[in-house]
Parts: C-alpha cells; sequence; structure tokens
C-alpha cells in the first residue's frame, strides 16, 4: 500500500463517531421528586461516561498490501481508542454532564426551601461536587496515559532500529506505522491536555455555585500542568538525542537506508513535540 493511502485509511477510521445510551435507574417512591431526578440524571451521565471503547475501534487493523502479494495488518486500535475519549468527553460527556449538574443544582435549591430535607439536600452537595470534578479527573488521567502510548511506540520504535541488520518492507511498515501514530497522537496528547485545564477552571466555577473551596482543585490543576509539562520537555530532549544518534549512523554509512528513515521520522517528530509543548506553554495561566 502506498504511503498515502496508508494515511487516508488511518485518518478515515479516527473519524470513526462516538455513540452511546443514556441510561436511568430507579429510585424510591418515598424521596422528594426533585431528589430522585437529580440522582437519575447522575447515574445516567455515569453510565455514558463510563462506557467501554467499541470493539470495532478497539481491536481495528489497517491491512497493508505489499510486494509478492504479501499483507500486513497494522493494529491501529490503540490510536484509536484515545481518539474516541478525547472526541467523547469533549462533546458527549460534556453534554450529558451539564444536564445533570443542573438537575443537581435544582435539587439543592429545592432543599432549600423543603422543610426537613437537609438530608437531601447534604447528599446532593456530594453528587453535585463529584460531578463537578469528573471531566477534568478524566482528561487529566487520559492525557498521561495518551503521552505513556506516545512513548511506549516510541521506545519500541527505538529499539527496533537497533535490531535491524537489512532493509525490508515489513520492518518499513512497522517503522512507518509507529511514526504516523506517534504523529496523531501529539496532537491528541495537546486536546486532551487544554480540555483537562480549562476543565479544572470550570470545576472550580461549578464548587464555588455550593460555596466549596476550590483551593484543592486548583492545586490539582498545577500538579497537572507540571507534570506534563515535564514529562514533554523529557521527550523533546530525547527525540534530540535519538535524531542526532540516527543522523551520525546514516552518516558513518549510506548503506543503512533505515537510519535514513528514522531521522526523516524523527525530524518531523522533534518538530511537532517542540509545538506541543509550545503550545502547552500558552496555555500555563492560573
Amino acid at each position: 500500500m502506498k504511503h498515502a493511502q496508508f494515511l487516508a485509511l488511518l485518518v478515515f477510521t479516527m473519524l470513526y463517531g462516538c455513540a452511546g445510551s443514556k441510561p436511568t435507574v430507579p429510585t424510591s417512591s418515598t424521596e422528594p421528586q426533585w431528589f430522585k431526578t437529580a440522582m437519575e440524571k447522575s447515574q445516567s451521565f455515569y453510565a455514558y461516561h463510563n462506557l467501554p471503547v467499541p470493539d470495532s475501534l478497539r481491536e481495528r487493523t489497517l491491512t497493508i498490501s505489499l510486494k509478492g502479494g504479501i499483507e500486513e495488518q497494522l493494529n491501529v486500535g490503540d490510536v484509536l481508542q484515545l481518539a474516541y475519549h478525547s472526541k467523547k468527553l469533549s462533546l458527549k460527556d460534556s453534554e450529558v454532564l451539564a444536564d445533570a449538574l443542573s438537575s443537581s443544582l435544582q435539587g439543592i435549591e429545592a432543599g432549600k426551601r423543603t422543610p426537613d430535607a437537609a438530608d437531601y439536600r447534604t447528599r446532593l452537595n456530594t453528587v453535585y461536587a463529584t460531578l463537578a470534578v469528573s471531566l477534568a479527573r478524566r482528561a487529566d488521567s487520559l492525557t498521561l496515559a495518551t503521552h505513556r502510548q506516545i512513548d511506549a511506540l516510541d521506545e519500541a520504535y527505538r529499539k527496533k532500529l537497533q535490531a535491524v541488520t537489512t532493509a525490508d518492507t515489513r520492518t518499513a511498515v512497522f517503522f512507518a506505522g509507529n511514526y504516523e501514530k506517534i504523529k496523531r497522537l501529539l496532537p491528541i496528547e495537546l486536546d486532551l491536555a487544554r480540555f483537562a485545564l480549562e476543565e479544572y477552571r470550570r470545576s472550580s466555577e461549578r464548587l464555588k455555585l455550593i460555596g466549596m473551596s476550590d483551593e484543592t482543585l486548583l492545586q490539582s490543576r498545577q500538579k497537572f500542568l507540571n507534570d506534563i509539562r515535564g514529562l514533554m520537555a523529557t521527550r523533546t530532549i530525547s527525540m534530540e538525542t535519538a535524531l542526532a544518534q540516527f543522523n551520525a549512523r546514516a552518516n558513518e554509512d549510506a548503506s543503512r537506508s533505515w537510519y535514513v528513515e528514522a531521522a526523516n521520522h524523527y525530524g518531523t517528530l522533534l518538530r511537532l513535540s517542540k509545538e506541543t509543548l509550545a503550545q502547552l506553554e500558552k496555555l500555563d495561566t492560573p
């Protein structure tokens, strides 16, 4: 398969839409209606929020046709899972969360006007506070998971490169596959980091609506920013070192074409990694 076709197929599969339903759960008939409604909306959010990635994405592979009728399977499920989570989190999950938060706030206000409802109101405060930070926590976790996946692909590329003694098509497919996946994960990592930082700020405002302190949440936001910034900076330095090594090996022996290709790949990845880090630095606002 030609390189352009490979790219087109990978981009196409990443555009697979996300879907899901919002189930409800039964509540006790003795509870106030405003409390039951808020709890049902909350449970609906978590049911949707925790939907697993569809198998059609998780197990997706691309068939690469090689010379001589040979076909190579390239697993792209690792990239598609993270792309799915990123898209779902910022669009569908945010929409369902807004409904659940609104219902909880309405219930809390109703509880203030209802005699002997202090217990229900207190319970809804806890439900609301947990909902308020749910997307920030998930985006935080997914950003770090994406970074780890990039590191794993990077490490696999370098180990494979050290073991190569002669050029062959299947090895070239492996290198091209890892390269393309890292290229697509870098913007996903940045999008998730941006969403996490924005969502931490929105979470802070939500907590203020019910009179809760946001100090711990803002500390979590700063820790996340420091952690991901440090990880990205470390990766950039590592890629600079690798690129220098690949260029040196290619210059030592022109017959080792795989080092020339590796230098081309890592020249692009280094540039993208620097751009990602620069974009993250722009988000470094309180």
